[in-house]
């Protein structure tokens, strides 16, 4: 039977009470593609630049800026924990998206608070500029939607750590109703109504055959979460290769979890489960982001995860393509000096205006009901009807808690293959005028969201 069949298969017979049936699912990758968020990492050019020391919000509450950002401004550092300490573009290993030379490799080393050592498991993140791109949130309604492709790496290159070690996760919003409490009994005085922010998604987590009992390592994916927070079991990886994990979020807020051995579409026989994580139903979705763990030791670097092609999708709505660039050509002054060089090189400069190039124009937009997103924050400009406007006011760099880090200090991360192309990352005084007015997120206390 084929393997991919018998995944869904095992997890029916595992959880019947979790799995939905297939006809109420939107597959990830349904609709139209939100462009200006695509990156196949085929530009060789492609670099990300480190500003250190990074944040660290989620555990000493203190955002540094100005943060990371990758050349062509896609992705983002998150201002909640810090972004990887290393992330390049890299050569794209075998078995991946056809034609497929480039993809984005990521590792991280000091995961906690810069200068220190926890000695525990912390995250980095690598955000993707959704919201930031856009100007506004995408509303459930318009049933939008995730995919990318990961490169589960040979078992015996993996940090030797028991535990999940990446992560490809969404960042939504819900509203729920608190209680006001007075008093030094903290009796009920009515409620209040506001926004939650949560981050439902994938975790592969390394099983280590001496801690789970079997006779070889394994690793297996792991979705977040059920109604009540705690992370669901999913299908087991044997062997390296590429998986593609996908996630849809339709109008009732639920989410949808997708995943199959490979990088062919995903399908309706691919689907895992679906749920309201948390408890909550999904009003709006800003962004997607990558979590990198690893044991904050110092010496240890995490596990090298690759992904490639990450893509949006919404399936209803009312988003529009940007138009395409208008490529002019320079007129000739005569027919007798028009070589047929040179009009070979006229037709393929019309030709590519007409296979739609694009214009990319980055467009912020101001958070949603005066709170910024948790992972990054929009510049203050109008946005569309479907989003809140606020202002937010932008934050100062925070002093630092130990003395700045630079890139050189950093030890070399480990080499993954022996082809592998990494390009050096830069680090500018300040970032360009169009990411300076990024608004600081606000910390908040480590929970079993994170």
């Amino acid at each position: 039977m084929n393997f991919r069949n018998t995944i869904g298969i095992i997890f029916a017979f595992a959880f019947p009470n979790l799995v939905m049936p297939v006809q109420a699912q939107v597959v990830p990758g349904t609709g139209q593609q939100i462009i200006e968020v695509f990156d196949d990492f085929e530009d060789p050019e492609w670099a990300f630049n480190l500003n250190l020391p990074k944040a660290s919000a989620n555990l000493d509450k203190t955002e540094r800026h100005p943060s990371g950002f990758s050349n062509n401004r896609l992705f983002l550092e998150s201002l909640y924990r810090g972004t990887p300490d290393f992330v390049s573009r890299v050569e794209a290993p075998a078995g991946g998206v056809p034609g497929s030379k480039g993809a984005l490799g990521m590792q991280t080393l000091n995961s906690g608070i810069p200068g220190q050592r926890s000695y525990t498991f912390q995250q980095d993140d690598l955000i993707a500029g959704v919201q930031h791109k856009l100007g506004y949130m995408i509303p459930a309604s318009w049933t939008p939607s995730y995919v990318t492709h990961v490169y589960i790496p040979p078992f015996d290159k993996w940090e030797r750590r028991h535990g999940s070690h990446f992560g490809f996760r969404a960042d939504c919003t819900t509203t729920i109703t608190k209680q006001k409490n007075v008093g030094r009994l903290f009796k009920s005085f009515g409620s209040t109504r506001k926004l939650e922010q949560y981050w439902p998604g994938f975790f592969i987590q390394l099983n280590l055959k001496e801690k789970s009992g079997q006779s070889e390592d394994f690793a297996m994916l792991l979705i977040r979460s059920d109604q009540n927070g705690n992370d669901v079991p999913g299908p087991k990886i044997t062997r390296p290769g590429w998986w593609t994990l996908g996630m849809t979020i339709t109008p009732d807020g639920r989410v949808h979890y997708y995943a199959h051995e490979g990088v062919e579409r995903l399908t309706a026989r691919d689907h895992l489960y679906s749920n309201f994580p948390y408890g909550y139903r999904c009003e709006q979705t800003s962004t997607f982001f990558f979590n990198i763990v690893n044991q904050d030791d110092g010496r240890t670097w995490s596990t090298r995860w690759i992904v490639d092609d990450p893509k949006v999708y919404v399936a209803s709505g009312t988003y529009r393509a940007p138009a395409p660039q208008q490529v002019v050509s320079k007129p000739q002054t005569t027919a007798s000096t028009q070589t047929s060089d040179s009009a070979g090189k006229l037709a393929s400069s019309e030709g590519s205006a007409q296979n739609g190039n694009v214009l990319i124009t980055p467009v912020s937009g101001s958070p949603e009901a005066g709170k910024a997103s948790p992972i990054i924050a929009a510049a203050k400009v109008p946005v569309p009807a479907e989003a809140l406007k606020s202002d937010v006011p932008v934050k100062a760099k925070s002093a630092p808690v130990s003395p700045p880090e630079s890139t050189s200090n950093l030890p070399s991360a480990p080499p993954f293959s022996p082809t592998e192309e990494e390009h050096q990352t830069v680090r500018p005084d300040l970032l360009p005028e169009e990411l300076e007015d990024l608004a600081a997120t606000e910390p908040r206390e480590e929970s079993q969201k994170d």
